[in-house]
């Protein structure tokens, strides 16, 4: 499977536009099934909500910034499933929050399904199977983006599936911090299960890569992401990636 990577902005101002073969980064260390990591309890969240069909919570809430973290247990090493395609679990008309447990915090994705369906659906799906649990920020660019979703931490993993069509003609764009995009291939129609955060606006992927939703609480813990750029850094595929512990999703209904 070919690698995904997303164009990078160099500082003079040229973007470099990655082909699907990019230079072979290190395969990144593996983790340590002995690691205490925290929980959403832990980091002081409440655990409350009904569980939806496939792993989807549900609840009665104004917006995203007001979701308490659904207690949802995943089966160990989820992120090991392959499907063919993806199954249509979302409603295009409901609002989707996506709760985010990393190392050192939490923060909270507002989906927009009308903007993206197809690959918002794609992403609710693999969190209500637990795909996302435990999956590495593979590649981390300081001032740009953090990539996640390859279970396989080397940039070319997915699902078992890589033809989600792009759907980048909407009327969102790179235009600030914590926009959620879809990694893919030199072919527009070729995303699977990866995906960036930015951390600045970032205009030259517009109409280029898809978006489906933006942080809307706790960019402070996305620009805390460790640093791994192994697209620059020959000793970058040595450092442990920071792990993205949980991606939780909440239906808050329509809106």
């Amino acid at each position: 499977m070919k690698n995904r990577f997303v164009p990078i902005l160099v500082l003079a101002g040229v973007m470099i536009a990655a082909a699907a073969c990019s230079p072979a980064a290190s395969t990144p260390a593996a983790q340590s099934s002995t690691d205490s990591t925290p929980t959403a309890e832990s980091l002081g969240a409440p655990a409350a909500a009904s569980a939806g069909t496939g792993g989807i919570a549900q609840q009665s809430v104004a917006t995203c910034k007001d979701v308490t973290d659904p207690n949802i247990t995943m089966p160990a090493n989820s992120s090991q499933q392959q499907f063919t395609a993806p199954e249509q679990v979302i409603d295009n008309g409901h609002t989707y929050c996506a709760i985010f447990i990393v190392e050192h915090g939490r923060f909270i994705v507002q989906l927009y399904p009308q903007n993206a369906p197809k690959n918002v659906n794609n992403f609710v799906f693999l969190a209500s199977k637990g795909f996302y649990d435990g999956i590495g920020f593979h590649r981390v660019i300081s001032g740009f983006m953090a990539q996640t979703g390859d279970p396989t931490g080397t940039g070319a993993g997915g699902p078992g599936y890589d033809n989600i069509p792009l759907e980048a003609s909407g009327s969102m764009k790179y235009d600030k911090p914590g926009v959620i995009g879809v990694a893919r291939t030199n072919d527009p129609n070729s995303a699977g299960s990866q995906f960036f955060i930015t951390f600045q606006p970032t205009s030259f992927l517009d109409n280029q890569y898809t978006i489906i939703g933006e942080v809307i609480a706790g960019m402070d813990v996305v620009n805390q992401i460790k640093i791994r750029n192994v697209d620059q850094d020959p000793n970058a595929g040595s450092i442990t990636p920071e792990k993205l512990i949980s991606v939780r999703v909440v239906d808050i209904g329509a809106k």
